[in-house]
């Protein structure tokens, strides 16, 4: 499968998969402000040129370990529903 690096640096490495066109994040450690938004801007522009139409990210430990858990939804009462049964 052939994969181009949209990103790769210190807080996350960005793969978008050409073949199946998925986007891959792999966070290495917390970001935020400019350094999260030209990661998320780079991701975007990535899926836009290439059609992709998957995303997959992939938490970093420090979140488990703090007990945080995360998912992702589609509508809002999805999301509801999963958090009142947290």
């Amino acid at each position: 499968m052939s994969t181009l690096i949209v990103t790769d640096n210190e807080f996350a490495t960005v793969r978008y998969y050409t073949e199946s066109g998925i986007l891959h994040h792999e966070w290495k450690k917390y970001c935020h402000g400019k350094v999260f938004r030209d990661i998320m801007l780079a991701s975007t522009r990535c899926l836009k040129e290439n059609k992709g139409t998957k995303w997959l990210s992939v938490m970093f430990s420090e979140y488990r370990a703090a007990g945080i858990n995360a998912q992702a939804f589609d509508t809002v009462p999805e999301a509801m529903a999963w958090l009142e049964t947290q």
